[in-house]
């Protein structure tokens, strides 16, 4: 049985690429990455939330359970200037195996 987590990101063009930010991940891995392409952001946010998650599993660490954009203080983060007139909020689901998650959620 697969667990869906689906954590907040945040996205906004900058230029030639979109800059995407998933808060949670933030303090442990940076939670930043691009795209050139609108379309492949939901991707490449998958992407790097499966890689932290899976770097987290096989360190031992605690993965983060889901933020909601209701719970996130974003003035925390201060090196990406949140605007909401220009912000494209969204929730991105990643399949986490049972055997995973375990104990950690």
């Amino acid at each position: 049985m697969e667990k869906i987590l689906k954590y907040p990101i945040v996205a906004r063009e900058d230029g030639d690429f979109w800059i995407i930010f998933i808060p949670d991940f933030y303090e442990r891995f940076g939670g930043m990455t691009q795209v050139e392409d609108a379309r492949e952001i939901r991707k490449m946010a998958a992407d790097y939330i499966k890689l932290a998650v899976e770097e987290l599993i096989e360190s031992g660490e605690e993965i983060p359970k889901p933020s909601t954009f209701e719970n996130l203080d974003m003035s925390e983060y201060e090196e990406f200037k949140f605007d909401n007139s220009v912000d494209y909020r969204m929730y991105v689901g990643i399949d986490l195996p049972e055997v995973q998650y375990a104990g950690s959620l």
